[in-house]
């Protein structure tokens, strides 16, 4: 499948998910509270945090298969790489879903700080969440397969199934049938089973044969899944130590408002995500072949391609980040307490979204130790920071802390990254795709705030917005040579043909 149609597959999916999130959330708010919302909170803090696991194995497996599938790598057969991972992963899952029923009742007593939600409700939802948690490996695992196998207009279509039933079933529940946040994560796992169960069959077709457990499955791969494993572990540190430290100093309603601002600034990280989905298993087969051109062309594309969707997507984001919230959550005075924190981590998101690229081009070249290094040095700095901070500042100061560590990666740490692996083409990367589409895109997003000072109504706020989105892209897309050229020639070869 071209990368255009998988770019264009994983941003329905991805569009798709945000969309139910949009829609969804205000229904979860009123149904359940603020305090009840909060636990959902929780539910996508824990999620994150088996990223440790889920996320380092999801790269190798996709790694693993790319090569796989273009031969000449000495790797299994792809249906035999599934078969001798399923093992692995089912295994952890047990082993979490365990920890999740021992630590529920301990985090419930000792941990989180409720009003109105009794202690049994409290410990019944995180032992829930335990479940949930795990079965996200087996899940995960197979999206990494069909990802790898370049089939991830397949994938989408499941994903977005999935999501519509389980988020959407979700909201149907804890309105007609009961308002209750057990409730709500009762039909989340039984959803999570019947994604699991569609992935699966659908990974086992694409694979073309049954398989077989092999122990050379794993060869050669221990020293990369130890650096994966590496990075889960620092990323999940460097990431999660703010909501946790917030979870635990502020109030759940609180923290349910930080939650909100973060779901709000993830938007950006979920339109960075498609992209570098699609040229990973490209890049991964690339480098295997041997051709160090077509991977920096490839690498240019996929990064100019990001920078002109998430620019376009954050500065609308950043410039309209109260009025869109109250669109989304019919609440003016929640509106405004989440608007500063969702602007100072939507800017932070969408500095780490330019990562994206450079960070799959490592570990297309099986290179973990570059960002173990760089995120190891800034735990060592954000640590002592925000016990500094958060309690001085709240949840304000811990979004300006993520803003900033994310402007020292993309200003220093990718430095070292252009000494290894594309020699060469760092200040390309950096004039080519943050630098001018930057410098367009906000230029048409200042212009377009320009022609809409102070926009009154929810039509002229949509209106706003939309300029902004709109010429933002425009914008971008124009200032991206390598993409700007990609562009052209399909438009000559769709007018010949």
């Amino acid at each position: 499948m071209a990368l255009s149609r998988n770019v264009l597959a994983n941003l329905g999916g991805q569009g798709l998910t945000a969309l139910l999130a949009l829609v969804f959330t205000p229904v979860y708010v009123r149904q359940l509270g603020i305090e009840g919302y909060g636990l959902i909170g929780i539910y996508t803090l824990v999620y994150s945090l088996t990223g440790l696991i889920d996320t380092s194995v999801q790269a190798i497996f996709t790694r693993a298969v790319s090569q796989a599938r273009g031969g000449g790598s000495g790797r299994p057969p792809p249906a035999d790489l599934l078969r001798s991972f399923e093992w692995p992963m089912l295994c952890i899952s047990v082993v979490f879903a365990g920890l999740g029923m021992f630590l529920g009742p301990l985090a419930a007593t000792y941990w989180l700080q409720t009003v109105h939600l009794d202690a049994a409700t409290v410990t019944h939802s995180l032992q829930l969440i335990g479940l949930l948690a795990s079965l996200r490996f087996l899940e995960g695992l197979y999206r990494a397969g069909l990802m790898g196998l370049e089939r991830q207009g397949l994938f989408n279509v499941i994903h977005g199934t999935a999501n519509l039933v389980r988020w959407g079933g979700a909201a149907v529940v804890v309105t007609w049938v009961e308002a209750s946040v057990i409730a709500f994560f009762l039909w989340q796992t039984a959803a999570s089973a019947f994604a699991i169960a569609l992935l699966s069959v659908s990974t086992r077709r694409a694979c073309g044969t049954s398989g077989h457990f092999r122990r050379a499955a794993h060869t050669g791969l221990r020293r990369f899944a130890a650096g994966m494993i590496a990075i889960g572990l620092t990323a999940v540190l460097l990431t999660q130590t703010t909501p946790l430290i917030l979870s635990y100093l502020l109030p759940l309603n609180v923290f349910g408002i930080y939650s909100l601002a973060s779901m709000a600034a993830a938007a950006v990280l979920l339109l960075a995500m498609p992209v570098g989905d699609a040229f990973f298993p490209r890049l991964c087969a690339l480098q295997g072949g041997g051709d160090p051109a077509g991977f920096a062309h490839t690498f240019h594309l996929g990064a100019q391609t990001l920078a002109v969707i998430v620019l376009s997507a954050g500065l609308t984001g950043i410039l309209h980040a109260r009025p869109l919230l109250e669109l989304w959550l019919h609440d003016a005075a929640l509106a405004a307490d989440a608007a500063p924190i969702t602007q100072l981590l939507l800017f932070g998101n969408l500095l780490n979204a330019f990562m994206s690229l450079p960070y799959r081009a490592q570990l297309a070249h099986g290179w973990a130790g570059l960002t173990v290094r760089i995120n190891i040095a800034a735990i060592l700095v954000l640590l002592p920071a925000t016990f500094i901070v958060v309690p001085l500042f709240g949840a304000i100061g811990a979004a300006a802390l993520w803003m900033l560590l994310n402007a020292g990666y993309l200003l220093i740490g990718v430095h070292w990254m252009f000494r290894r692996i594309l020699v060469g083409e760092k200040w390309r990367w950096y004039r080519d795709s943050i630098l001018a589409p930057g410098i367009a895109s906000v230029s048409a997003a200042a212009a377009a705030n320009l022609a809409f000072p102070d926009p009154a109504g929810t039509h002229s706020q949509l209106l706003a917005v939309l300029a902004t989105g709109g010429l933002a892209l425009v914008a971008a897309a124009t200032a991206t040579p390598t993409l700007r050229q990609e562009i052209g020639l399909r438009l000559r070869i769709a007018k010949e043909g």
